[in-house]
């Protein structure tokens, strides 16, 4: 059951960050030491294969039904979670307006910026080496790290 949920998850979220997410798009999850992250969108190819950006969700020390959003995005691997939701009414408040919020904030925007110029940095790293590459191993080889990014499929 876990490793159906958790490949749900990476299938989802397993997208270009963008502009105009919808709230409804994301998940929570509890990591081995039961913290809660909220999961980011994260295009294809910019981490390794079982790994998402994810944010630290805190809870208020003085109001422990109240949480906010770390400002650290992770990195972080899903074989290290063990418990993933979709409701996140709990953490977000109805309709997910703290979420809504984060989705607007200058935080997300500077992510969704700082993703797209990892992803293409990235690439452009690849075609240079690949322009570079003096054996057709190596070019082989690169065009398999070229493929990582073109199983890249925009769900907005």
């Amino acid at each position: 059951m876990i490793d159906t949920q958790r490949l749900m998850v990476q299938c989802t979220m397993l997208r270009q960050p963008t502009l105009q997410e919808s709230a409804a798009d994301f998940f929570v999850g509890f990591d081995i030491d039961h913290t809660p992250y909220l999961f980011l969108p994260t295009a294809h190819g910019v981490l390794e294969d079982n790994e998402l950006y994810a944010v630290p969700i805190l809870m208020r020390k003085k109001q422990s039904s109240m949480y906010l959003l770390d400002d650290t995005i992770l990195a972080v691997d899903l074989k290290d979670f063990n418990e993933f939701h979709c409701d996140l009414t709990y953490y977000f408040g109805p309709e997910y307006n703290m979420l809504r919020r984060y989705l607007k904030s200058t935080e997300y925007r500077s992510y969704v910026m700082w993703s797209n110029g990892i992803r293409q940095d990235q690439i452009n790293e690849l075609l240079d080496s690949y322009a570079t590459a003096e054996s057709e191993e190596v070019k082989e080889s690169i065009r398999v790290q070229l493929s990582r990014f073109s199983r890249q499929t925009n769900n907005h």
